[in-house]
C-alpha cells in the first residue's frame, strides 16, 4: 500500500496491482489471525489430557458437532498438511475455505471500489458478510474455549489464562460488528 500511495503521490493515480495486492495482503493477515485465534481457542498446542474430560465425554449433539469443528482448527498446519496425503482432512478444507472467503471477499469489494478500505466497507455487501463471519468465527471461538474450560481437566493457571485469551481473542471478532453498530446506530450518515 505504501508504494502505490508513494506512486499516487508522483502520478495522480498510483499503481492499481499494488493496491489490490495489499488488500489481498490484508485479507490473508486477517484470516491468518482468525485461524490462529481459532486453533489456539480450540486447543492447539496443548496436551491430550487437558483437551480430555468433558468435550470428550458429552454426548450431547450440539457440543459433538462444535467438538468437531474446534478438532478440525485444533492443528491447522498438520490439517493442511494432510490434505496432501491420508490423514483427517477437514481441518485442511475448513483452513483452505476460511483463507479463501477473506480472499473473495477482498476481491468482491474491488468490484464496488478501487479503494484500499473496500474490504472493511459496511456499505457494501462484502464488508457486511465479512462482519457476520466474524460475528460467527467469535461465536465458535468463545465455544472452543468454553469446551476447554469445562472439560474438567485444565489446572487453574490454564483457567485463568483461557479466561483472559477468550476476552482478547472476543474482542478481536467483536470489535468489526460492535463498532460498525455502534457508529450506524449513532452517526446514521456517516
Amino acid at each position: 500500500e505504501l508504494l502505490h500511495l508513494s506512486a499516487f503521490n508522483s502520478n495522480g493515480y498510483g499503481v492499481y496491482s499494488l493496491d489490490a495486492l495489499s488488500g489481498h495482503f490484508e485479507a490473508l493477515s486477517d484470516s491468518m489471525v482468525t485461524l490462529i485465534l481459532l486453533s489456539i481457542g480450540g486447543g492447539w498446542t496443548l496436551p491430550s489430557d487437558v483437551m480430555g474430560g468433558g468435550m470428550a465425554s458429552s454426548s450431547s449433539s450440539s457440543s459433538s458437532s462444535g467438538h468437531k469443528l474446534m478438532n478440525g482448527v485444533r492443528n491447522p498446519a498438520g490439517s493442511l498438511l494432510a490434505l496432501g496425503g491420508n490423514g483427517d482432512k477437514k481441518g485442511g478444507f475448513v483452513a483452505i475455505a476460511i483463507i479463501l472467503v477473506h480472499v473473495g471477499l477482498a476481491q468482491w469489494g474491488r468490484t464496488f471500489d478501487d479503494d484500499f478500505d473496500t474490504y472493511h466497507a459496511l456499505e457494501h455487501p462484502p464488508g457486511r458478510c465479512l462482519m457476520i463471519l466474524r460475528f460467527a468465527f467469535g461465536l465458535c471461538f468463545v465455544t472452543g474455549v468454553g469446551m476447554l474450560r469445562s472439560g474438567g481437566r485444565c489446572p487453574p493457571s490454564l483457567m485463568t489464562f483461557l479466561t483472559k485469551f477468550a476476552v482478547v481473542g472476543l474482542s478481536y471478532f467483536a470489535s468489526l460488528p460492535g463498532i460498525s453498530m455502534f457508529v450506524g446506530s449513532v452517526f446514521p450518515y456517516h
